[in-house]
């Protein structure tokens, strides 16, 4: 990484970076790594404030508009810090889920800005972080099933969930892989060597994962993400790219659905014929897309009723202060992102977060256009459009689920500022 650092800072900075840029993967993508994700966030803190002090930058220059959102965006959260029943669970919510990864952001935001170019290494630490957990996941699952292949395909999802599991969980690991997929998809049709083939194979082992999980949230996303590609580029490579991949997915989805154990990986809980029927008393019996269909209205409805309150900062705050059996909701939280956000520190709290998130999409649209459609710039724009679809069947907003969101805003602003 080539830059514009001071001596003096210079080993300081790339100890504390890259100690925490592999902690945070770590943490994203494994149990039982608390002390990782805290210690990965403090080291990336630390190595902001080497990078401002070095190069003396004042981080409101950089953008008013950024700045004024997401410092307006913190201090609602601050807010429902301080008058939360449960304040020392809502501050631990607020450093871990919102303020350390918005100074994760702005030090990817400015690396991009003063760096000639990324070092290889910045690449290299998540492609092994995810490699790396394919690998445990499928040879836990392997192994756990006495080297049976069918029943390693089939009983992936149940027996790594187990305690014996260092997986860090399905909702969790999904954003990661979908982030593994898109962008490193872009830098495999841009490197070349060697670098191609670490990146394709990251790209490749992030989809087979989200596929053999089941992750359809993450699949749709994936669906929509390339939808829109077709329809927004102009690149002919790009369109056929698009409907190649959509077409791959959709033969390898069709494949595993006619497979002996396809229900179990896709289908899961699920009664499709019951959703059908337009019941919504009885989506609660429906398996987990019925659960989701059936909760939400019921939060929206509680979010109405109050709708500049909030319970307090943190998952755990609002299972505790919002009742499931008043409220008569099976699920313990809205499983969407901006309902809990909503929920829990209230509309304009959301309202701002979804302000910079279209601001975002518009940023890295017009970048992405006027870079001429570069790949990785478009890995960018689709993880984004994926990450979004997913918001809404998944709480990403907590913990490490949120990681990639905050790095790829980083890139999209960082390269856009960088043009500008």
């Amino acid at each position: 990484m080539e830059n514009t650092f001071n001596a003096k800072y210079n080993r300081f900075f790339y100890f504390f970076f890259y100690s925490g840029w592999a902690a945070i993967w770590i943490a994203s993508l494994f149990r039982y790594t608390k002390a990782f994700l805290w210690t990965g966030d403090i080291l990336l803190f630390i190595s902001l404030v080497c990078l401002i002090k070095s190069n003396r930058l004042n981080i409101f220059s950089l953008s008013k508009i950024l700045s004024i959102l997401l410092g307006l965006f913190l201090i609602c959260l601050l807010w429902f810090v301080i008058i939360s029943p449960y304040p020392s669970a809502s501050l631990e919510a607020f450093l871990l889920n919102y303020f350390f990864h918005i100074s994760l952001f702005f030090l990817v935001l400015i690396i991009i800005l003063i760096s000639n170019s990324i070092s290889f290494i910045f690449w290299l630490i998540p492609c092994i972080a995810i490699i790396a957990s394919i690998v445990y996941d499928f040879s836990f699952v392997f192994i756990t099933c006495n080297l049976n292949l069918t029943c390693a395909l089939k009983s992936g999802l149940d027996l790594l969930n187990s305690h014996n599991s260092i997986f860090k969980g399905l909702v969790t690991t999904s954003p990661v892989y979908v982030f593994g997929f898109f962008i490193f998809l872009g830098l495999f049709l841009k490197s070349t060597g060697y670098k191609k083939l670490i990146f394709g194979i990251t790209s490749l082992s992030s989809l087979l994962a989200m596929l053999w999980l089941g992750r359809r949230a993450a699949l749709l996303g994936c669906f929509v993400a390339f939808i829109v590609l077709l329809f927004l580029s102009k690149k002919k490579s790009l369109k056929i790219l698009s409907l190649g991949i959509l077409f791959v997915i959709f033969l390898i989805i069709v494949g595993v659905l006619m497979s002996p154990y396809g229900k179990d990986i896709l289908i899961r809980s699920d009664n499709v014929q019951l959703l059908l029927s337009g019941e919504y008393e009885k989506f609660d019996e429906a398996g987990s897309l019925g659960l989701r269909l059936y909760v939400w209205p019921k939060y929206f409805k509680k979010a109405l009723e109050h709708p500049f309150s909030g319970t307090g900062i943190a998952r755990r705050v609002q299972k505790r202060v919002l009742s499931t059996t008043e409220l008569g909701a099976p699920l313990e939280h809205s499983h969407n992102l901006f309902l809990n956000l909503w929920l829990q520190a209230g509309l304009h709290t959301s309202l701002v977060f979804l302000t910079f998130y279209l601001l975002s999409f518009y940023k890295c649209y017009n970048l992405w256009k006027f870079s001429g459609e570069d790949y990785f710039i478009g890995g960018l724009l689709l993880f984004l459009i994926g990450f979004f679809i997913m918001s809404f069947f998944e709480g990403l907003e907590e913990g490490t689920r949120f990681t990639t969101f905050w790095i790829a805003n980083g890139l999209a602003w960082g390269y856009a500022q960088k043009r500008s």
